[in-house]
């Protein structure tokens, strides 16, 4: 079964390796020059447009930033959708709007496509290792043909429904990790101010009661600064999308988002 990827990033472009390593046929959109020569030294057949990426696949995977990106790659003349076959499965790893989704899903569903949410939970070195978390929204049968697939990255697959379900649980979750930093974050002012080492704090409070996984990762950084610049962008785009998706739905984010908007790392 063929698949055609889309986004080999900083998440996706170890997926890309763990499907190849796993002796997957893989076509690869890549337009930069050293993209294009890595994976293709790799196995990857490399393309240089959606449509030579998807025709021939099986399976479409897109990995891309946020939701103006997926609605481009997704929905545009020259998007995927446009060129995929009857019968074939699009899957998105991308955080955005549960509506960008049941956009894409319902142009899907004109042509024959599946559309299912792969959203996901982990790092590029949880790629690497093969222990990334797949939260996946989809009909059973578009998941069953999707998770072996999955698996060539993923160590946890938890089907949470119907599609959409999984980027819901998504939203979820990463406002709960937005708000963890936020405590994180203050938790290391207080302790400045109380003159405490911050290291041994960290190391403390991450062996104690009070950790989170936010500041168990704190752990493999240089310093709690270089995860904060790191994170702290990603973290405001799907704060920003929980807030929208809220909004629309006449929801309250509770706690979490009153934490979130007072806390001293900047997401809104």
């Amino acid at each position: 079964m063929t698949i055609g990827f889309i986004g080999a990033g900083q998440i996706g472009g170890p997926m890309v390796e763990r499907l190849l390593a796993a002796g997957r046929p893989v076509r690869l959109l890549a337009r930069r020059s050293e993209v294009h020569d890595t994976y293709a030294a790799l196995g990857a057949t490399v393309t240089d447009s959606i449509a030579e990426t998807v025709r021939p696949a099986d399976i479409a995977i897109v990995c891309v930033y946020d939701d103006a990106q997926l609605r481009s790659v997704a929905l545009s003349p020259e998007g995927a959708l446009a060129h995929m076959r009857p019968g074939t499965l699009l899957a998105s790893h991308t955080t955005g709007l549960p509506q960008t989704l049941d956009d894409i899903a319902d142009a899907g569903a004109l042509g024959g496509i599946d559309v299912v949410d792969a959203s996901f939970s982990g790092t590029a070195n949880d790629v690497r290792a093969a222990q990334l978390t797949i939260m996946l929204g989809g009909n059973d049968t578009a998941a069953e043909r999707l998770i072996p697939h999955l698996e060539c990255y993923a160590s946890t697959i938890i089907r949470t429904g119907a599609r959409g379900s999984a980027l819901k649980t998504k939203l979820v979750n990463n406002l709960l990790f937005a708000a963890h930093a936020q405590l994180a974050a203050d938790a290391l002012r207080l302790g400045h101010d109380l003159g405490l080492d911050r290291s041994l704090l960290l190391q403390t409070v991450s062996a104690s009661s009070g950790a989170s996984e936010f500041i168990t990762r704190m752990q493999t950084y240089g310093s709690p600064d270089a995860m904060f610049e790191r994170v702290t962008p990603y973290l405001a785009k799907d704060f920003g999308a929980v807030r929208a998706a809220a909004e629309a739905l006449g929801l309250d984010l509770g706690v979490a988002a009153v934490t979130i908007d007072q806390g001293p790392l900047r997401m809104s």
